[in-house]
């Protein structure tokens, strides 16, 4: 069996110059600036009534750091972490925390009213109301 290597595992070498220069190297080789993490994501979609429902999970960002439109029926939600730069004068043994983003976009099964969204954000939760447009709404037709 072979042995499991990660950055635990080899932090006895951490603290050697070349090794942390390369191990940024090869950081910014893959994620060209950004460490692109997995942070939320998660979505319901749901509707009650005259109104669409959307929550999604976006932990880690704040409220001036998301982004919600509406285009052609797609709903995009982005979000875009600002993390201090790079100090160079200081030797980082272990550099984790990088600027991170995410996006999402779904189509809504409906059409919705673009005058009538809310959009609230607390404690990592993005939800958003939508009422449906008149086209879309259930009509009742009754029969002569």
């Amino acid at each position: 069996m072979l042995p499991v290597l990660n950055k635990k595992s080899i932090e006895p070498f951490a603290r050697n110059p070349l090794i942390n220069a390369m191990d940024r190297l090869m950081d910014e080789m893959f994620t060209d600036g950004f460490a692109l993490v997995e942070t939320g994501g998660r979505m319901d979609m749901y509707e009650a009534g005259d109104k669409l429902y959307v929550e999604a999970e976006v932990p880690g960002f704040k409220h001036d750091e998301l982004d919600l439109s509406l285009e052609n029926n797609v709903l995009t939600v982005k979000a875009e972490q600002r993390i201090e730069e790079e100090d160079k004068n200081v030797n980082y043994y272990i550099r984790e925390r990088r600027r991170q983003r995410w996006a999402r976009s779904i189509r809504l099964p409906v059409n919705v009213d673009n005058n009538k969204i809310n959009a609230s954000f607390n404690d990592g939760i993005l939800k958003i109301e939508m009422e449906k447009a008149e086209v879309a709404k259930a009509h009742k037709i009754q029969i002569k």
